[in-house]
């Protein structure tokens, strides 16, 4: 694939088709839960699996499947309602983009 294409071209190409919509949908980043669960992944989770870098974290510009994926592991020991459905959707829209982006480039 070529160099220049990064994610937000592969993530504006799904939502086009339709494959990030639920998940874009889904996510209300500025809903006050959502913003404690950001929270509490970095509090609770980070702490002890660092993968990303708190003082630099941007909400409004991380992508949909990053922000449901943080979501999904602060939200996964508190027993929400809501996890399977959400983990479901964060894995159907990786899968997806990592599909249209090294399976199908021309789509791109």
């Amino acid at each position: 694939m070529p160099s220049h294409v990064d994610d937000s071209q592969v993530s504006s190409k799904l939502v086009g088709r339709g494959r990030l919509y639920d998940l874009h949908s889904y996510l209300n980043r500025e809903s006050h839960e959502t913003k404690r669960l950001v929270q509490v992944y970095f509090t609770e989770i980070d702490p002890y699996w660092p993968i990303l870098h708190a003082p630099t974290f941007d909400l409004q510009k991380a992508s949909d499947i990053l922000v449901g994926a943080i979501v999904v592991l602060a939200s996964w020991p508190e027993g929400h309602q809501d996890h399977v459905k959400l983990a479901l959707l964060v894995c159907d829209t990786a899968a997806a983009s990592l599909l249209v982006r090294y399976c199908f480039p021309c789509w791109l």
